[in-house]
Parts: C-alpha cells; structure tokens; sequence
C-alpha cells in the first residue's frame, strides 16, 4: 500500500492506493473504491473457481475479533476473522463448509498485507 499526495485547485488531498494482479483498491475521503479486470488471467481463473483456503490480510490492520479456533467447524457464511484497516472494518467469512485448521492471529495484532490470517479445509464440494 502507498499514499499518493496530490494537488488540485489548490487544496491537497491524499490517496491511499493497492495494486494486485487483476485489481486496484483506491482509499480516500473515508471510502475505498475497487476496480477489477473484466478478463483475469487464464492462470487466475482457477483461482477464482476454487473457494479460498487460506485467508490472507489483503491491507495491514488490526485484528479486531476472531470468531474461530483451531479444529473448529464452521457453516457457509459464517464470520471467521475482523480485521480494522483504515477506519474500515473487513469481515471474513467462510466460503462453503468448512474445518479450521490453523489460526495464525490474535485480537488485537497488528498485520501486515499479505500476512496469513487463518487456514481452512472445505468438506463441501469446490
């Protein structure tokens, strides 16, 4: 993540910007704006496809709850993890059946992008 500081009519306003493979994430003036490929790389369409089995920050932050431990069973939907970035709250949520695997933060740490945050296993069909 880097900050571009920039000037117009004479006011200067700062913009928080991420960049990934397919997509770009803009904060500024309290809101974050996400703008994604409409054609993803064909290596990435597998990606997409299957359900995430690794949660990962995708911003730094802090750990705000964690809703899970190691072994449990969660259900479609259910809240995993809160992470607060920028005055924003991120909720990540299970994307299909699943088992907890490993838990690798706690309430109240600081992560940074691109860190792990818990590993799943899906008992429901991809």
């Amino acid at each position: 993540m880097r900050f571009l500081e920039r000037k117009w009519e004479g006011k200067s306003y700062r913009l928080y910007v991420k960049r990934d493979k397919d997509s770009l994430w803009v904060h500024f003036q309290g809101q974050t704006w996400l703008w994604q490929s409409k054609k993803p790389l064909q290596k990435n369409r597998e990606k997409i496809k299957k359900k995430q089995e690794l949660i990962i920050a995708a911003l730094p932050g802090k750990i705000q709850r964690v809703y899970v431990k190691k072994g449990d069973q969660v259900k479609e939907g259910q809240d995993l993890v809160i992470l607060s970035s920028m005055k924003i709250e991120y909720t990540f949520r299970a994307e299909g059946e699943a088992r907890v695997e490993e838990v690798f933060c706690e309430k109240g740490q600081t992560v940074n992008s691109g860190e792990k945050l818990i590993k799943v296993k899906y008992t429901d069909p991809v």
